[in-house]
């Protein structure tokens, strides 16, 4: 099944060309949370899905953070909605290093309420490292998909999200 389905003699409009490309949403500037372990809703990460629908759906983050808070993410998504995550990124037992160059990364699929766990090996809120999330999500109700982040520990030292360099990107697949 493809999305869109076009047929023989259809009229492309704006619309129905629009309908096959990706989506972008860029995070226009950084976002820091400090002593917050409750993932909570990201102020620009959040997307609009259709009902019964299917829909690839990534989030890519630019993340700085100290090794005493460190980093955890989840997805808030309508109600219904089907499918997994997978989650990829700095695994959260890492060891300081400044480079970042011994980094052990981590990879899960998770339900989308499930916590994934990161770290920043650098130890630092200005030297940033990334993660990467994505699913094939089947949507039973139209709302908001929306990446939620929190430390790991609380820490008065605010972990920070880079605007600019942290995107949301999706297509409607079916």
């Amino acid at each position: 099944m493809t999305y869109p389905d076009p047929t023989t003699g259809q009229r492309l409009t704006d619309g129905f060309i629009d309908s096959m490309l990706d989506n972008l949403l860029i995070k226009p500037s950084n976002e820091t949370k400090a002593s917050v372990i409750t993932p909570a809703n990201d102020n620009d990460l959040a997307i609009t899905v259709a009902a019964n629908s299917v829909y690839y759906i990534e989030f890519v983050i630019m993340f700085a953070c100290l090794r005493a808070a460190n980093m955890k993410t989840a997805w808030s998504v309508p109600a219904g909605a089907t499918g997994n995550r997978l989650c990829l990124g700095p695994g959260s037992a890492n060891v300081a290093s400044a480079s970042a160059n011994l980094t052990e990364m981590a990879t899960s699929v998770n339900a989308y309420t499930t916590e994934c766990l990161y770290s920043d090996p650098r130890d630092s809120v200005t030297s940033f490292v990334s993660l990467w999330e994505r699913t094939v999500m089947t949507t039973v109700s139209s709302g908001t998909v929306r990446f939620q982040w929190a430390q790991i520990a609380s820490n008065a030292t605010g972990n920070v999200v880079a605007g600019s360099q942290s995107y949301a990107r999706w297509r409607r697949i079916g």
